[in-house]
């Protein structure tokens, strides 16, 4: 995003409130000023709806430390960190929070930087946030966004002085106490250097010979923390206060076409649904049709699975010839077919076909005779040729011999 909107939020609720917006593309500032407390930061949410908003907070409020820690960083070390502090600290550790930093090795010791805030005042920053509707990626401390060049820089924001003294240190101070603070920094290190970006007072400078004391270009004080603070990796916004991305407003923008393609999917699967519920029904009563007509034929059979009656087919069609004698085979049940719906007592006992004369022998078993005769002058009435047999009476039914062959 070509726009960022950078905020200070002060320590206590009716202090002033700090805001720049800075182009990224254009390197410069759009739009700046102070509000005098955080009620008015509501009149922000306009300016960040659509920025990446870097909140800085204020350096009293957060103790730096620097701890000794083992090669390789384990969860175990980090949940014991807050215990390895307790005797440094004022305040139980179970109401701290403990923000990492970069890990580095110094005379061959490795150590990791430790920032130090009250989860309370967390909260109360991330609430003064949320009450103005802006969302926050990052959380820097203000004096971490002042140049890190082995330099105590000095920046004056509002009635608040910040100072950086090390690549993880830093502090707030008034007017009043800036030049102790000065002193006793410049103390510590062996070459001390000050640089001001904005002008100390004169009394100040008095103190401090003219080769420890140096100016950079005077600018707005957040354009300058603006313009650092991508260069600082630390982030307060980690662990329980890490940042979490709003992903309802692209659920939203999605949500109609996720309906629309839902309805479209549901209407699809119905219509095709109802295809196959169709197929179905004509596969069923082609099976229930093909059943009937092997019943039909061979009484025996009518109990058979379509798939079953296919087997049985092939069987009997081997059993009887094959090649091209199949059709004048099939040929023959098909003429004959209505000869015995005609005759429906008449049941075929056994069937077989002679290949080279070309008929159908069948043993059959009927009620009486007539059915026999009847049988034959229907079939004769779809030219077919039969022949019966001797005709024998066995209880109730009458058993007999039929040929059945095309007209020559």
């Amino acid at each position: 995003m070509s726009e960022q909107l950078f905020i200070r939020l002060p320590s206590q609720a009716e202090q002033s409130v700090h805001w720049l917006v800075w182009s990224t593309s254009e390197a410069e500032v759009i739009a700046s000023g102070e509000l005098n407390n955080v009620d008015q930061m509501s009149t922000l949410s306009e300016r960040a709806s659509s920025r990446n908003a870097t909140v800085f907070v204020p350096s009293c409020d957060i103790l730096f430390k620097q701890v000794e820690t083992p090669a390789k960083l384990t969860r175990q070390f980090s949940q014991a960190l807050p215990y390895m502090l307790e005797e440094e600290l004022a305040t139980d550790v179970d109401e701290l929070f403990f923000a990492q930093g970069k890990k580095f090795v110094d005379d061959d010791i490795h150590k990791l930087e430790v920032a130090v805030v009250h989860k309370q005042k967390m909260q109360n920053w991330l609430d003064w946030l949320a009450q103005a509707g802006i969302k926050c990626q990052k959380m820097l401390p203000d004096t971490l966004a002042l140049p890190d060049d082995n330099k105590v820089n000095v920046l004056q924001l509002g009635n608040e002085w910040l100072v950086r003294f090390s690549s993880f240190g830093g502090l707030n101070t008034n007017a009043e106490h800036l030049g102790f603070w000065l002193e006793q920094i410049s103390y510590t290190q062996e070459n001390p250097a000050i640089c001001q970006y904005s002008p100390l007072p004169n009394e100040i400078k008095s103190r401090f010979d003219e080769q420890v004391l140096s100016e950079a270009d005077y600018v707005l004080a957040l354009e300058l923390l603006a313009k650092q603070s991508a260069a600082s990796a630390f982030n307060l916004r980690q662990g329980i206060y890490q940042y979490k991305k709003d992903s309802s407003k692209y659920f939203k923008v999605w949500r109609n076409a996720a309906i629309v393609a839902g309805v479209a999917l549901t209407a699809n699967l119905i219509h095709k649904g109802v295809q196959i519920h169709q197929y179905e029904t004509q596969a069923q009563q082609l099976d229930t049709q093909i059943q009937k007509s092997y019943a039909s034929v061979f009484p025996s059979g009518k109990n058979l699975s379509v798939a079953i009656i296919q087997k049985e087919l092939k069987r009997k069609l081997g059993g009887i010839g094959g090649g091209s004698g199949q059709q004048s085979f099939l040929a023959l049940v098909e003429a004959s077919s209505g000869a015995f719906e005609a005759v429906p007592d008449l049941k075929p006992e056994s069937l077989r076909f002679d290949f080279k004369r070309g008929e159908i022998r069948i043993n059959a078993s009927a009620k009486n005779f007539q059915s026999f005769e009847k049988f034959k002058l229907t079939a004769e009435q779809n030219a077919l040729k039969v022949d019966q047999g001797s005709l024998n009476n066995q209880g109730n039914e009458v058993i007999g011999a039929i040929s059945i062959r095309g007209e020559s």
